[in-house]
């Protein structure tokens, strides 16, 4: 999808045990396709901020200046696992408060100006082009099915679709165009 609609890519890379290994990954990664802008890199879940900086200062030179920050492990922050993949938002048993917590350390581990930059590099029209590419009609109405079978979506996709002109009522389960 990336290099569909011509967007950056931040990679966050699960660095538990890892030092040279991570610059295998993240090199790899920016080689496998030089038309995915690989834009950034974040560290997660690093044992410390002395094994942050072992990591990066064992990345090739031309690596180091992908790395946005590092995320500390923090056993509490754990996403359990289910035999379909992840537990949902709403299902997982995480507080309002630890959420918090974590995204203030968040805010103090990365670049957050850095990752707007990126962000931004994206025009506000790749999306609807990128759709009227596809051949989806002008008038086409989507259904995104929400219950216990269908509940984990990634909010970004949804974003995309009402960027590109589909409206989705809050709690609703049918997008249609405006």
């Amino acid at each position: 999808m990336a290099k569909l609609l011509d967007v950056p890519v931040v990679v966050v890379l699960d660095v538990w045990g890892m030092t040279r290994t991570t610059g295998a990954i993240l090199g790899g990664l920016v080689a496998f396709d030089p038309d995915v802008r690989i834009a950034g890199c974040i560290l997660n879940r690093v044992g410390s901020a002395t094994h942050a900086q072992m990591i990066i200062d064992a990345l090739a030179p031309r690596l180091r200046p992908l790395v946005i920050g590092a995320i500390e492990h923090r056993p509490e922050l754990a996403i359990p696992e289910r035999h379909l993949g992840l537990v949902t938002r709403a299902e997982n048993a995480t507080t309002a408060s630890a959420r918090e917590e974590a995204f203030g350390h968040a805010g103090d581990a990365l670049d957050i100006d850095r990752l707007v930059s990126i962000a931004g590099v994206r025009t506000a029209n790749r999306a609807p082009s990128a759709i009227a590419a596809a051949n989806v009609p002008p008038l086409a109405r989507i259904a995104v099915a929400r219950d216990r079978a269908f509940c984990f979506y990634y909010e970004e996709n949804l974003l995309a679709l009402r960027e590109a002109g589909f409206v989705c009522s809050p709690g609703s389960t049918v997008c249609g165009t405006r």
